[in-house]
Order: structure tokens, then sequence, then C-alpha cells
């Protein structure tokens, strides 16, 4: 039997989503960037710069790298991860 546990829940890491929105919003300023572009790299990042695009309310569209055959471990791994 496999033993699954939760390492934080779903509110917990928007939380912090929102934590990483609020320290971007702050660099961004404090550098005089005004209009900032963003890239959620897949498979794992794109939800989370989708969030952060949102929060932030970035004016461009929000774009997405796929990396899938440039990761060092693609031999090992294959298409599709687990």
């Amino acid at each position: 039997m496999t033993d699954i546990r939760t390492f934080m829940g779903h509110d917990a890491v928007l939380g912090l989503i929102d934590g990483m929105a609020d320290l971007l919003a702050k660099a961004l300023e404090e550098r005089g960037i005004e209009n900032p572009a963003m890239i959620g790299i897949h498979t794992g990042g794109v939800w989370v710069a989708e969030h952060l695009h949102r929060l932030l309310g970035i004016g461009e569209p929000l774009g997405t790298l796929d990396i899938s055959f440039y990761r060092d471990d693609f031999t090992r791994i294959g298409m599709n991860p687990q």
C-alpha cells in the first residue's frame, strides 16, 4: 500500500503565491520596471505564472515555454514524466 502524504494544502500554496506576488511587485517598483513580461515554464510553472500574472495585473500576454527537449534528464524520464 502506498502512503500518500500532503505536504501543503491548496490554500497554503495560494498564500505563498500571494506572498511571491507582493515581493515581485515591490521589486518591480524598486527597479522602476513598469511593463514587465512573464513566462511560465511547462509543466509545473505555468499555473504559478498564471496566478502571478493575474495578481500583478501584467498587461502583456503571459508567455509559456516548453523545455521538454532541453532537459538534462530527458533520456531518463522521457516526454511525460510522472
